[in-house]
């Protein structure tokens, strides 16, 4: 069942024109940095954005114009944990890894411990009321949220189209705290 709703989502989000992802990411943004958890970050983890999900660049852009602390996940896919690891102006230059995901070195990268963490957006295919998330498969994030601090705020960023009933969940899923699509804004 989790395979088949991420297909369908996956073609859903990819079939959007360039002129709904840009609509619909202002508007995403524009929720988003109303929140108060938000405004108040300073130490932010946030994914970088490829394929049809909703752009975080601009969002980094601004973080950094700011001088908040921008981590972005590195995975290590033998152990399947994210490592949160500092990128500065140029992060839009960092190389791809086996997944064509941006993400910047291990080596010689400032490394976030997680009770740091103010804010960390999450990606994601699938989301419920109930804070569940369908995420990609890999239990990456499953792993990371759970130790975090209380009160660091988990954001996933979607579409309204992948808001449904009932998201399917596993016994090591981890919901997130709030979801903001370009229609609706809801802590979970």
């Amino acid at each position: 069942m989790k395979a088949e709703l991420r297909k369908e989502m996956i073609q859903r989000r990819s079939a959007l024109s360039k002129t709904e992802v840009d609509k619909k990411t202002q508007k995403i943004h524009h929720a988003l940095l109303q929140q108060e958890a938000v405004k108040d970050a300073q130490v932010i983890l946030v994914y970088l954005s490829f394929r049809d999900e909703i752009d975080t660049r601009s969002l980094i852009d601004y973080w950094l114009a700011e001088n908040r602390r921008v981590y972005v996940p590195v995975m290590k896919p033998k152990t399947k944990i994210l490592v949160p690891v500092r990128i500065g102006k140029d992060f839009r230059n960092l190389p791809t890894n086996s997944f064509g995901i941006q993400e910047p070195s291990l080596t010689g990268g400032e490394i976030a411990m997680l009770e740091e963490l103010d804010l960390v957006l999450v990606p994601g295919l699938a989301f419920d009321r109930a804070g569940n998330r369908l995420g990609y498969g890999g239990g990456y994030y499953d792993r990371l949220l759970p130790q975090l601090q209380d009160d660091a705020a988990i954001i996933a960023l979607g579409y309204d189209f992948q808001r449904i009933e009932q998201v399917p969940v596993g016994p090591f899923d981890y919901p997130i705290g709030t979801l903001i699509t370009e229609c609706w804004e809801e802590e979970v």
